[in-house]
């Protein structure tokens, strides 16, 4: 077996444990049991063996330092999972929501090729006919601008034929 199977191996290992949750809960719950003589030996100014002696000597059953971290452990074990069940409920519920809200906004459908053809060739006649209309608004527009230009061209015209022949016209109806 070479060194690098072997260190994948441990490797593996040591991840697989550390993410166990039970593992992490014994972790966590025995250093904040053991906090008292674990903030003395590592952060008492006095020599080692004079901590080492203070944590010996701490008032405590052998068994009391592992025992009830394992029962703190245990009992988180079993009542994070129970505790985290509504939040989880809750995102679930709000997800399906969303999705739910999402689907009514988007309304997704899928079209044939033929029905996209058929879209395609509507949207045209209903645009060409839109544009037609406009040009024949703007061309009876136009016209109407048309017949007031030559009515007032022959209305000048009048005028002036009126102005060379001395005669002034008293009304024009």
């Amino acid at each position: 077996m070479s060194e690098e199977k072997i260190d994948t191996g441990i490797s593996e290992f040591i991840k697989e444990k550390a993410l166990n949750p039970f593992i992490c809960y014994f972790i966590v719950s025995w250093f904040l049991f053991n906090w008292h003589p674990l903030a003395y030996f590592f952060l008492a100014e006095t020599d080692i063996a004079e901590r080492i002696r203070y944590v010996e000597n701490f008032p405590r059953n052998n068994l009391e330092p592992l025992i009830i971290p394992l029962l703190y452990a245990l009992a988180l074990s079993i009542l994070v999972p129970i505790i985290s069940i509504p939040p989880l409920y809750f995102r679930d519920w709000g997800t399906n929501q969303y999705r739910k809200l999402t689907n009514k906004l988007l309304e997704v459908r899928y079209y044939t090729s033929k029905e996209l053809k058929d879209f395609r060739n509507k949207i045209e006649v209903e645009t060409t006919r839109k544009y037609e209309e406009a040009n024949n608004n703007k061309i009876t527009t136009l016209n109407k601008q048309l017949q007031i230009a030559k009515e007032n061209n022959l209305f000048s015209e009048y005028i002036i034929s009126s102005l060379l022949n001395d005669h002034i016209p008293v009304s024009l109806d």
